[in-house]
């Protein structure tokens, strides 16, 4: 197995001879997964910290983090006493909503005991305060400060579940003194999505992104124009994702924000899509090949000071997780940059520059390919050059919409799935792993789609479970696959999960 995908990094590597920057620093964040992280200067001394929240298993234990690190300069950092709830399935934002000069965190998600919230925290600079405001509780969900009605404040948009499987995406708008109120406003409610928002249309008000799953399993990609604070939807072709993520940014420097999003479309397909904004709120699909994830998230930054926005993708394909950076080429061309990160899904990387030498440093967590818990911090140290625009070529000889060749090529797959959960319906959650038997298969998603089908059809809380599905790395013998199979299963059981096969 570790020969093939040696191989595979040998066909790969000759496309770009560009360094490898990324060094890791031995920083002691927590390890964990299905959270959301950030940078931010809580202390207001001019040097990003690290805010990290998730779960992560110790024997039969589930340990909750809400971790905020002091940046002290020179790679180190020190955890704060913050008496902020540990949490998970979780999304955050920082901002100053009071405008006292700091940013204060809106913090979403389940805590212990199966508690959902939605709570905001005013920051004091050395303590945190948690405020008397009602908002929905959610769990799954996106959350983000922003202007809303235009009166210069920062109002928030929330999506996510909530109890009783109510699902909800909303605006609350700041009245002041601490002070929130619902819209009203009616948007589609979405959970395992984006909701985001950006002055799309260049009239100085913010539009909206909804991606998602709503009800009934139903898939969403929606924009919704502002106009004089009521919304419209348009009619944008944004392709219908959950398990996504999504940014809003101006990728060709022409003034306007762009799109792209990551997720999971219909029959099972995982993509990556970058939208071309024509400034006028109109949004155009390009033909730009990136690879798809799913139960990741997506960051844009400059990472290399050339003054264009390059991606961060973290996230699960077909076959393993992700973490890619792709450099800005100019003209919507962009380079898979082969940094050499573990890949992670469940949780996030995030740019940031700790160290204050002006380019964009790497916090990752989420799951590895090992199936390690992961809490990292890799240092930018590449020496750049101010690089010359290259203009878009046709598209026939530098676009395609389908992988390259090697990966449609036909393999041994199985399937497997893992979860703290009770699919059973037997009212208390334990270990779950769900491995299917083997299959030659020239399409990976179609044995995703029929284990799904399978055990949707045997589990009554399948749809709860949200630990999405995965496909092993594919093998070019049965004989491979097996032994690999094998180990899979014998780790879930080294690691105390009751082991179910799902064969057809």
């Amino acid at each position: 197995m570790k020969k093939y995908l040696a191989l595979l990094l040998i066909l790969f590597a000759w496309q770009y001879s560009y360094n490898q920057p990324f060094n890791y620093i031995d920083a002691g964040f927590v390890e964990v997964m299905q959270g959301a992280a950030s940078w931010v200067d809580y202390s207001s001394d001019g040097y990003p910290d690290a805010f990290i929240t998730g779960i992560k298993y110790s024997g039969e234990k589930q340990l909750l983090f809400a971790q905020l690190e002091r940046n002290r300069k020179n790679d180190s950092f020190s955890n704060v006493v913050t008496g902020l709830p540990g949490i998970y399935l979780s999304a955050l934002d920082w901002g100053d909503y009071d405008k006292d000069g700091d940013p204060d965190l809106i913090l979403c998600g389940e805590t212990k005991n199966g508690k959902l919230i939605t709570a905001l925290f005013r920051n004091n600079r050395t303590s945190f305060t948690k405020m008397s405001v009602s908002f929905e509780p959610v769990r799954n969900g996106s959350v983000q400060w922003g202007d809303f009605d235009g009166d210069g404040d920062l109002d928030i948009l929330l999506s996510g579940e909530g109890e009783d499987d109510i699902l909800v995406t909303k605006i609350y708008l700041n009245n002041g003194s601490n002070h929130f109120v619902e819209s009203g406003l009616a948007i589609t409610p979405v959970f395992r999505g984006a909701v985001r928002w950006a002055d799309m249309d260049d009239d100085a008000d913010l539009d909206i992104l909804v991606t998602g799953e709503s009800y009934n399993n139903r898939l969403i990609g929606k924009i919704y124009r502002n106009e004089d604070g009521e919304l419209y939807e348009t009619s944008s072709n944004i392709v219908p994702v959950r398990f996504s993520s999504a940014a809003w940014g101006d990728l060709n420097n022409d003034g306007h924000p762009d799109l792209i999003a990551t997720g999971e479309a219909h029959a099972g397909r995982i993509l990556t899509t970058v939208y071309k904004n024509d400034g006028r709120g109109k949004f155009t699909e390009t033909d730009i090949y990136l690879t798809g994830a799913r139960t990741g998230n997506i960051d844009l930054g400059d990472y290399d000071m050339d003054g264009d926005l390059d991606i961060l993708i973290t996230g699960d394909t077909y076959d393993r997780s992700v973490t890619r950076v792709y450099r800005n080429e100019g003209g919507f061309v962009f380079s898979d940059m082969q940094v050499g990160l573990p890949g992670v899904s469940m949780g996030g990387g995030y740019w940031g520059d700790y160290d204050q030498d002006g380019d964009l440093d790497i916090l990752l967590t989420g799951l590895d390919n090992c199936y390690d818990f992961t809490g990292k911090l890799y240092r930018n140290d590449g020496v750049y050059k101010k690089k010359e625009k290259k203009k878009a070529e046709p598209e026939s000889n530098i676009f395609t919409t389908r992988p390259m060749s090697i990966e449609r090529k036909s393999y041994y797959y199985f399937v497997y799935a893992s979860c703290f959960c009770d699919p059973f319906g037997e009212g208390e959650k334990a270990f779950h792993a769900f491995v299917g038997n083997i299959h030659y298969a020239p399409e990976k998603y179609a044995l995703m789609e029929r284990f799904n089908s399978i055990i949707m059809k045997n589990l009554v809380n399948w749809d709860k479970v949200d630990a999405g599905h995965r496909v092993s790395v594919g093998y070019l013998t049965e004989k491979e696959a097996g032994a690999g199979r094998q180990t899979v299963i014998r780790e879930y059981q080294d690691q105390g999960f009751t082991v179910h096969y799902v064969n057809w």
